[in-house]
């Protein structure tokens, strides 16, 4: 296979001859730049690519197994909107709020993630109303209007549950 660009790379992963080899090498390759994401924002120590690259290969993540089924899930998500969208917040004082979402399809295959830092530190409750206002109005650019939004935010969850509740703290 001749490989000349990123794209012809993840291409010849994903369709490679050993089955899981292609989407481990992958995982491991994402997981690698998301951790030395973490070490550049939270310890202002940036990696070469080539280090984020060894870093990557060396990595064996290892395969977890469900806790359930994917089809029980499957199940228990009728009626609901097609894409799931899950967000959370990171505070960390003296270092900013970081905000992060994921997107899947209605069988829990990934589609999309995304993430922003603020460079403000907030309370833990702020950080999470301002990661729900960044994850609607992210979906609103992407013009994604019907998903089922989860969190592990109680207090965003109690207010979504309220009949009628007004948008004006989210400024949308």
């Amino acid at each position: 296979m001749n490989i000349v660009s990123f794209t012809d790379w993840i291409t010849g992963m994903l369709t490679s001859s050993v089955p899981g080899t292609g989407l481990q090498m992958i995982y491991q390759l994402l997981y690698s730049i998301w951790q030395s994401r973490n070490e550049w924002v939270f310890k202002g120590k940036r990696l070469r690519v080539e280090q984020i690259l060894e870093r990557a290969l060396a990595y064996n993540l290892p395969q977890v197994e469900p806790r359930q089924k994917q089809q029980q899930y499957a199940q228990r998500m009728d009626g609901m909107a097609t894409l799931k969208v899950f967000f959370d917040a990171s505070v960390r004082p003296g270092s900013g709020t970081g905000m992060g979402m994921v997107v899947q399809d209605a069988e829990g295959g990934f589609m999309a993630a995304a993430t922003h830092l603020s460079e403000e530190s907030f309370d833990v409750d702020v950080g999470e109303a301002l990661a729900f206002r960044w994850t609607l109005s992210t979906l609103e650019e992407l013009g994604i209007d019907d998903a089922s939004i989860f969190s592990d935010s109680l207090n965003v969850c109690r207010w979504a549950l309220i009949p009628n509740a007004s948008l004006s703290y989210l400024n949308i």
